[in-house]
């Protein structure tokens, strides 16, 4: 079982991961990287995460966690 804070910590990082990526695409792309258009194409694609939906279940989650 894991810890509100390893909840807390996975929730962060989830969010930085779609950032991050979303900044090496719009590098590769400013770069004329091979490949960059279809990197971006396939992240553009993907549907949309809900924010609100995963903080909500996030939130239910850590709140059933041990302190």
């Amino acid at each position: 079982m894991s810890t509100a804070s390893d909840q807390w910590r996975a929730l962060a990082l989830q969010f930085d991961g779609h950032r991050i990526e979303a900044i090496q695409i719009i590098k590769a792309l400013v770069a004329g990287q091979d490949g960059a258009q279809a990197m971006a194409e396939t992240f553009l694609s993907r549907p949309h995460l809900p924010g609100e939906q995963v903080l909500a279940a996030r939130v239910a989650e850590i709140a059933s966690c041990p302190k």
